[in-house]
């Protein structure tokens, strides 16, 4: 029976701790996981497809055209006989059919700066994939790193809940000796119930940082999820003086997605106001084309008859004028041409070259090539304003990254002195020559100190983060 036991409940491990694997989230499993399922930057491929599709289509016109027609109907009264190329006035079935094919042979290049437009509108969307990947990691980063401070936020709460309750217990003990009034035991009780409070908020906290960090990856909110937390001394960040602002705006400027996007739009336009130019002059093209008919229509059939037709023509031969006679003919019955000889005897061909001019239409040629340098000038100037931003967003993420090292110094030196003063504040709560009231009040300044260092600290990394972000180094953690 053993034999059998032992390798199910080594199995039923195995398969526990795959789905413990599973639930558990690291940044690098976040971030790489919303790059592939987030619906922005799902979105931005779809674009990427447009573009592509767009190129397809303008390398296609490098070919000529080929179009093919066929039509039938019956003709009634007096009408074209395809057949005989004669008015006739009759009913029967007609059908022609034709093939024909255009080629631009020279349109002064409006054809090939179409298509490297087309080609910069498609790195253009590629560059708006990157983006989208880019602006979805920094926000899982972000979002991460507040988890991160959430969870750290639950244990401080714990530890202050332990403790008071530690407390609580020591001096219910000494209030039933007689030892302490019981004001103080009924004092901690509400200390108790404060810091319980404390820790439900930093519960409620963390998970919603949790759900956001799910909606972010596109996972249903009924997921197990759980983040794996490294300690936060070990995230690497970048020394201050190799994210110095004008250093980093340099790197950006090369680097950054939008900035790429604003440089390929720029000299798409720049294509497209040649193209809209080009599109002016006359242009030479060749065409050609096949075509038939076949038209299904009785023809009589003439025989002999008897007799002579003495009415149908003179001849003049120099020594007088002689009628010329000819055997009578009579319609002996009737037929139909064979379908494919009437396709063979109709079947015509043309080839030609031709050159088109626009001579007046309406000034949408030439308002099309205004509306291109218009938008060159447009892109120009949305390129100087996001670099305006860039550089005022960069400037002003180093004066928040160097203020937040300054806080958490700062924040560290205080949680050392209320540790100092917590520890003193025991010890003569102790010997009773401090009220709970006083210890309650120096462990709440600790509580806070330590909270406000933690998030002083992850607001640090965060802000490194998004220095590292602009220098292109992605997100590490």
């Amino acid at each position: 029976m053993r034999f059998y036991i032992l390798p199910f409940l080594l199995f039923s491990c195995i398969i526990t701790a795959a789905q413990d694997t599973l639930n558990k989230w690291s940044l690098r499993k976040c971030v790489d996981y919303a790059v592939m399922n987030n619906l922005t930057v799902k979105q931005a491929d779809i674009q990427r497809l447009y573009s592509a599709v767009d190129l397809h289509q303008s390398e296609m016109t490098k070919y000529p055209t080929l179009t093919a027609s066929l039509s039938g109907g019956y003709n009634f009264g007096l009408s074209n006989n395809p057949a005989t190329g004669t008015l006739e006035s009759d009913n029967f079935f007609a059908a022609q059919g034709s093939v024909q094919s255009n080629y631009t042979i020279f349109n002064w290049f409006v054809r090939k700066y179409n298509i490297e437009a087309d080609k910069l509108g498609l790195q253009a969307a590629r560059a708006g994939i990157e983006k989208a990947q880019n602006d979805i990691s920094l926000s899982v980063a972000n979002t991460f790193l507040q988890a991160m401070l959430g969870n750290e936020t639950v244990k401080i709460a714990e530890v202050q809940v332990q403790q008071t309750r530690e407390q609580l217990t020591n001096t219910d003990r000494r209030v039933n000796a007689g030892s302490l009034p019981e004001l103080n035991s009924l004092q901690l009780q509400g200390q108790l119930a404060i810091d319980s409070a404390n820790l439900i908020q930093a519960q409620s906290s963390y998970r919603q940082a949790l759900i956001q960090l799910k909606t972010l990856l596109h996972l249903p909110q009924d997921t197990a999820f759980e983040i794996i937390i490294p300690p936060v001394e070990t995230i690497p960040v970048d020394p201050l003086a190799e994210v110095e602002p004008k250093y980093v705006y340099s790197l950006a400027i090369a680097n950054q997605p939008l900035q790429k996007i604003n440089q390929i739009r720029i000299e798409q336009g720049i294509k497209l106001v040649k193209a809209a130019r080009g599109a002016m002059y006359p242009a030479i093209g060749a065409q050609a084309s096949l075509n038939t008919s076949f038209a299904a229509k009785q023809f009589d059939v003439f025989g002999p008859a008897p007799g002579f037709d003495t009415s149908v023509a003179f001849v003049n031969t120099g020594s007088g004028t002689f009628r010329v006679l000819s055997p009578k003919r009579q319609i002996v019955g009737t037929t139909t041409l064979p379908f494919g000889d009437q396709l063979s005897n109709n079947f015509g061909q043309f080839i030609g070259v031709g050159i088109t001019f626009n001579l007046f239409n309406q000034h949408q040629l030439r308002s099309q090539w205004n509306r291109a340098k218009i938008q060159v000038q447009q892109y120009q100037l949305q390129q100087d304003q996001d670099n305006a931003i860039l550089q005022s967003d960069i400037f002003n993420a180093y004066e928040l990254a160097i203020a937040a090292l300054q806080k958490y110094n700062a924040s560290a030196r205080q949680v050392e002195v209320s540790e100092r003063a917590a520890e003193m504040a025991d010890k003569r709560y102790a010997i009773g020559m401090l009220s709970a009231l006083d210890q309650i009040t120096t462990r709440n300044n600790l509580f806070r100190a330590r909270i406000e260092m933690s998030r002083n600290r992850y607001d640090y990394v965060f802000k490194m983060k998004v220095l590292e972000y602009y220098k292109g180094n992605g997100i590490r953690l």
